[in-house]
């Protein structure tokens, strides 16, 4: 359970029945807000990490297809940024 109360810089919040206060800034703040109104949207395509995962699918699948074809062996993830590759069998 998450329970937040914002007054100025001033951030306290209620987690798991334990209370805190922690400074932030106005930027972390609006990050955090921003985050909050994206999740209540995931899945529609007006959804920031929809959209990001809906622009990145083909590039992931395009440097795939390079590396498959140049002999690199990809190891394909299904979310996230970054891929792993065997290149054992150019012999380098």
């Amino acid at each position: 359970m998450l329970v937040r109360v914002c007054k100025g810089a001033r951030a306290i919040f209620l987690v798991c029945g334990a209370w805190g206060i922690f400074l932030s800034s106005q930027l972390q703040e609006a990050v955090a807000v921003s985050f909050e109104e994206e999740v209540k949207k995931l899945g529609q395509k007006d959804c920031y990490f929809t959209a990001l995962a809906e622009e990145l699918e083909p590039k992931r699948d395009a440097m795939a297809k390079f590396l498959s074809e140049a002999g690199i062996k990809p190891t394909v993830p299904d979310g996230g940024y970054f891929m792993m590759a065997d290149f054992s069998a150019l012999g380098l």
